[in-house]
């Protein structure tokens, strides 16, 4: 690792003290710098010089079904050149439902993870969307653990946000970005010294101190919120780097 991206990692890490540990709720409050995020942003390549994974499903899938649980239907395939991500839910006021698909590259605890995004339709407005993001849920050190979380950064060609819910709850919180959405996207999550980045077309959109140790796995997918029916994603060009390989 350079100079400089030792010195950034060392720098983030003094403005966010190790308090990090699973079970604890995210804190929008706590933020890192606008002249950091700047150093972060211009020093990205050096800071995860390792490109560990990279996919454009280039070879055609049929659909495949399943659900997350009786009130939904998922149906993820490959097709031109795209992975396509489609989920239909019974709505019942209370329930986030969430369609996935989780990546095969180990279990990392610092990373950045990028992918173009198309969003083709959710419903109603403001009720779901596309997302890439991570969760300790899966990860043999917290499989099955209810305290387990998700972050996602999530858009449905409208608004955008941050989504962060804990596997034993019904339902996630939202906290919007100012940044608006569009149907197609280049959406990029990161996670560095228990605090999460996001970027859009490559450029900075927000964070969320979400205090998590990891490890994680990657995901991607379309997210239903409690009053959600449809949602509709598809997703190329997945890249993910590292710090270091794991």
């Amino acid at each position: 690792m350079k100079p400089t991206a030792i010195l950034l990692l060392i720098l983030l890490c003094f403005v966010l003290p190790g308090v990090s540990g699973e079970g604890l709720a995210p804190d929008p409050g706590r933020k890192v710098s606008d002249d950091m995020i700047e150093v972060l942003t211009q020093n990205l390549d050096n800071l995860f010089p390792i490109t560990s994974m990279k996919q454009y499903f280039n070879e055609p899938e049929h659909a495949l079904y399943s659900d997350d649980g009786m009130e939904t239907v998922i149906e993820i395939a490959n097709d031109q050149g795209k992975r396509n991500i489609r989920i239909f839910a019974n709505a019942d006021g209370e329930h986030d439902h969430m369609a996935y698909d989780a990546i095969d590259d180990g279990y990392p605890i610092d990373f950045q993870m990028t992918m173009d995004v198309t969003i083709h339709d959710t419903w109603p407005m403001g009720q779901g969307g596309c997302f890439v993001g991570f969760t300790s849920y899966g990860v043999s050190a917290f499989h099955d653990e209810d305290g387990a979380e998700t972050i996602a950064l999530l858009s449905d060609a409208k608004n955008t946000e941050i989504y962060f819910k804990t596997h034993d709850t019904a339902s996630g919180e939202h906290f919007p970005l100012e940044t608006r959405g569009r149907e197609t996207m280049k959406l990029s999550i990161l996670h560095l010294t228990g605090h999460t980045y996001v970027y859009i077309d490559n450029n900075y959109a927000g964070q969320l101190h979400d205090g998590l140790e990891g490890p994680f796995r990657m995901l991607y997918g379309a997210a239903l919120f409690e009053n959600g029916d449809s949602a509709s994603c598809s997703f190329d060009n997945l890249a993910v780097r590292k710090l270091r390989v794991e």
